[in-house]
C-alpha cells in the first residue's frame, strides 16, 4: 500500500526562492515527490515571469493628460484619484490558487489510488462490507485488497486464500476478482473462491459467474448455481459440485450422508482448522450419517466417537480417533 509523502511546503518554498542551499532537486523529489516538485517549479517560473513584466505608470500618465486638458479649460473640477490595481499581485494570487488546486487534485487522486487490505488472522470467519454494498467473508489466512476508488469506475478486488462473496448487482460495473492465477467476473451473485498453491477453485451458490483461466480475461467458463471450476496449470475444468460442506468453514454446518470416516475427518479439519487423525487403519472403512450445526469441535468429535464406538485422545492441538 503506497503512502503519500508528507510535504514540507515551507522548505519547498525556501528552496525555490534560493534560500535553502542545503537542498537540491534529488532531495526535494525524494521528500515531496517528483511530480509535486515539477509542478511547483513550473508555477514558480510563471510567477518570476510576471515579476519581470514592465509596469506602466498609469497614475503619471493620467496626471499629465489631465493637466493639459485643464490648461485648455476642457475639463473642470478636481480629478478624482484612481485606485490602481496591482496586477502582478493578482496574477501571483491566481497562479498560487491554480497551483494549490492542482496539488489538491493530485493528492486526491493519489488518495483514491492508494490501497486497502484486510487479512483474517483468526480461526473464525471475518466478514467485511465493501463500498458498493457487497460482502466478503474471509477464511482464516485469507486476504483481500482493493483501491479506495472501488465502486466509482470499477469493482476490482484481489484475493489470496479462501473467501465467500455476496455481490451486490450492478449491470454497469462488473465485479472482478483476481487471484495469482486467474480472474472471476460477476454482475451480482454469491459464490466461493479458494486460491492456493495448487490453483483456484470457484463454486457458485446463486447467480452466474464467469471464470477465466488467467488474469488477462481469456478462456472463460460460465458457471451456474451448483457448478464449480478448477483452474490450474493444465487449464480450466468444470464440474458439478456435490460437496454439501464446501461452506462449512463459514456457516459451521456439516452434513454427512453415509460418508466414509476419512472424508468426514477431512471436512471437519477444513471447517474448524483442526488436526484430527485416525489412530488405526481398522476404522477407515466406517461410515456415518449425521448433521452438525454451530457445534464446537469437542461436541462434534464426542458425537462421532459415541456413534462409532471410538475414543478421542487430545494431544496438544491434535486430536486422535482410535477404536476402543
Amino acid at each position: 500500500m503506497k503512502e503519500n509523502k508528507h510535504i514540507a511546503w515551507h522548505t519547498l518554498a525556501k528552496y525555490l526562492s534560493g534560500n535553502a542551499p542545503d537542498k537540491n532537486d534529488a532531495l526535494l523529489a525524494d521528500e515531496a515527490g517528483a511530480e509535486e516538485l515539477a509542478a511547483c517549479k513550473e508555477t514558480w517560473k510563471i510567477l518570476n515571469k510576471m515579476q519581470e513584466m514592465e509596469q506602466y505608470d498609469t497614475d503619471k500618465a493620467w496626471n499629465s493628460l489631465f493637466g493639459r486638458l485643464n490648461e485648455e479649460e476642457l475639463v473642470s473640477g478636481e480629478a478624482k484619484p484612481i485606485k490602481r490595481v496591482n496586477f502582478r499581485w493578482s496574477y501571483a494570487v491566481a497562479a498560487s490558487l491554480v497551483l494549490l488546486m492542482g496539488l489538491a487534485g493530485f493528492l486526491f487522486l493519489q488518495n483514491l489510488q492508494s490501497g486497502i487490505s484486510y487479512i483474517n488472522n483468526n480461526v473464525a470467519a471475518l466478514t467485511i462490507f465493501l463500498p458498493d454494498g457487497s460482502e466478503v467473508s474471509l477464511n482464516q489466512g485469507a486476504e483481500v485488497k482493493y483501491y479506495k476508488s472501488f465502486g466509482l469506475n470499477d469493482r476490482s478486488i484481489s484475493l489470496a486464500g479462501e473467501a465467500f462473496f455476496r455481490v451486490k448487482p450492478d449491470k454497469n460495473l462488473p465485479f472482478i476478482i483476481t487471484t495469482q492465477q486467474t480472474a472471476v467476473k460477476v454482475l451480482g451473485t454469491s459464490f466461493n473462491v479458494k486460491s492456493d498453491a495448487y490453483g483456484v477453485e470457484v463454486v457458485v451458490k446463486t447467480g452466474r459467474v464467469e471464470v477465466y483461466r488467467d488474469k488477462n480475461i481469456r478462456e472463460a467458463l460460465v458457471l451456474n448455481p451448483g457448478e464449480g471450476a478448477l483452474s490450474s496449470g493444465v487449464g480450466l475444468v468444470r464440474y458439478q459440485n456435490e460437496r454439501e460442506n464446501y461452506l462449512a468453514w463459514l456457516d459451521k454446518k456439516l452434513v454427512f450422508k453415509a460418508m466414509p470416516l476419512p472424508q468426514v475427518i477431512n471436512d471437519i479439519n477444513q471447517a474448524y482448522h483442526t488436526q484430527i487423525e485416525l489412530g488405526n487403519s481398522s476404522i477407515q472403512n466406517l461410515v456415518i450419517t449425521t448433521t452438525f450445526e454451530n457445534n464446537s469441535i469437542d461436541e462434534v468429535l464426542e458425537s462421532i466417537a459415541l456413534a462409532l464406538n471410538l475414543e478421542v485422545e487430545k494431544q496438544n492441538k491434535k486430536y486422535l480417533l482410535i477404536s476402543k
